[in-house]
């Protein structure tokens, strides 16, 4: 089950929600894609590649993209890193960190 979110135009955090016996991801903004705003948080994206089986969400993976002149691209060196950082900033609240780019359930102990 995947939840996405768009309206903030920014990226936001992601949660992994449990539905029963089933993990659910949701990310509550990718920022965006096409269109690129004057700040720099509304040029920063993400493209979520997730794959699923039977009981829900199995791994997913965060690939950070710039916006340049509305023309999305990957993500290098700092600006992936930035990226990277803020979205396990915003999602470890939720219980989530993104280390690499690969979403992680956080323990009690690392929250």
């Amino acid at each position: 089950d995947l939840v996405i979110g768009h309206h903030p135009h920014v990226l936001q955090g992601v949660e992994i929600a449990r539905t029963g016996a089933r993990r659910a991801l949701i990310a509550y903004s990718l920022g965006n894609f096409l269109f690129d705003g004057h700040k720099d948080a509304e040029k920063q994206s993400a493209i979520l590649e997730c794959r699923f089986g039977r009981a829900g969400l199995v791994s997913a993976t965060v690939v950070p993209v710039q916006i340049d002149h509305s023309a999305p691209r990957p993500a290098r060196g700092p600006e992936r890193a930035a990226i990277l950082f803020r979205l396990d900033a915003l999602s470890r609240p939720l219980g989530v960190s993104a280390p690499g780019g690969a979403i992680r359930p956080v323990t009690i102990g690392n929250r």
